[in-house]
């Protein structure tokens, strides 16, 4: 299999290195691209744009390769990541629900599965495993030999994954595109490049891992890929409770409800520290499952569209996929009962029992959905393969 924009400078490394033309990841801001909020899935997407692999394309925007084999490339990192079928909601309302890394006792499988299912190999480096030295020399060997951006961990932000894209003074500072690098308090103590990448010091302390991206895998089978994604779909949204698990899947559903019924005295008194906090809380899993579900019904229309399926298992994944636009449409009624998308007072709204006990019918609406489409893909994947 051929390697995509890859060449190899002279060793040894130079003192800095910037790898222009990787697309900034960020929060929707409007334009031509179609809304990427969902940080792994984006920064696969832009790793795979940057090294023109012509496996991937966007048919809306960068347009797509003849041959290409996935017209929406976020759409794919997002079935292929599991981000598809994945939720969370923990006791306390917590800001961390919606990390991927719950899908699994195996924190780094999302990463894994993720570059997997675009056919690269991949190291995941845990800065609690691994030295400063080691880390420090794996990433700047990707950059400056490999010429492949590094997905991080944190570096200038939460530990959500962002991209490195460049170093400068040997390594001691770290150039790249976050999510939360001008917001704060994240962006306190950071500097940028004429061209708007993040450029962090002292990194090593506030990451928590650097995922490497390896070699082009030379068995890729994109008919193999879509179907292990599928597997993964149904094991995320089935993961069974168990002590100390966050509810995760379908069992997070109730465990949502069950937060927003809770009568604790504190929304009804209006106490607006607990009402934003509790909102923004609800508010981003309205917004993760909105996109995550939509995303992953394209996923889903990708997959029955292979020519070497579509016969066998198109009728299951269609109707899977309908659940999922369903459960989207969902999560628009959801934001119209706290006001609307965006709306600057959503969390006052919160206050009112009335509106939590419509949300909460909203949520199981989506439960059943998210169950039934889940159903789909199981059924899809009995069939034999051809």
């Amino acid at each position: 299999m051929p390697i995509y924009n890859l060449a190899r400078p002279a060793m040894p490394h130079p003192d800095r290195v910037l790898l222009t033309g990787v697309p900034r990841v960020r929060f929707h801001e409007g334009g031509p691209r179609c809304p990427e909020d969902i940080p792994l899935p984006a920064c696969v997407r832009a790793c795979l744009e940057y090294l023109g692999d012509p496996r991937f394309g966007c048919r809306h925007e960068s347009g797509c390769q003849p041959g290409c084999l996935a017209t929406c490339s976020y759409a794919y990192a997002i079935g292929v990541s599991g981000a598809a079928s994945f939720l969370a909601w923990g006791p306390g309302w917590r800001a961390d629900n919606l990390d991927i890394r719950r899908s699994s006792d195996d924190p780094d499988v999302a990463f894994r599965e993720a570059l997997a299912g675009v056919g690269y190999a991949c190291e995941v480096l845990r800065t609690a495993s691994h030295d400063e030295a080691a880390c420090r020399a794996r990433v700047l060997e990707s950059l400056a030999v490999h010429r492949r951006p590094v997905i991080a961990l944190g570096v200038a932000g939460p530990p959500v994954s962002s991209l490195v894209t460049g170093y400068d003074e040997q390594g001691d500072v770290l150039i790249g595109w976050s999510f939360f690098q001008e917001m704060p308090p994240f962006r306190n103590g950071l500097e940028y490049e004429p061209s708007g990448e993040f450029r962090a010091r002292n990194w090593y302390g506030g990451s928590e891992a650097f995922v490497v991206i390896g070699e082009p895998l030379p068995d890729f089978d994109f008919r193999a890929a879509h179907r292990r994604a599928l597997h993964r779909m149904v094991s995320i949204a089935r993961r069974p409770p168990a002590p100390g698990r966050v509810p995760a899947g379908l069992a997070a559903y109730a465990a949502w409800v069950e937060a927003l019924l809770e009568d604790d005295g504190q929304l009804e008194d209006g106490d607006e520290a607990a009402l934003r906090t509790r909102f923004a809380v609800h508010d981003s899993t309205v917004g993760y499952l909105a996109e995550c579900r939509w995303y992953g019904a394209q996923f889903l229309l990708q997959a029955s569209d292979d020519r070497a399926t579509h016969y066998r298992l198109a009728e299951h994944l269609l109707r899977a996929a309908a659940c999922y636009a369903a459960e989207h449409a969902l999560m628009w009624d959801a934001w119209g009962l706290t006001g609307g998308l965006g709306h600057p007072e959503g969390y006052r709204r919160l206050a009112d029992v009335k509106v939590r006990r419509g949300l909460a019918e909203v949520i199981l609406r989506a439960r059943d959905l998210d169950a039934e489409a889940t159903s789909h893909i199981e059924a899809a994947l009995a069939r034999p393969e051809a």
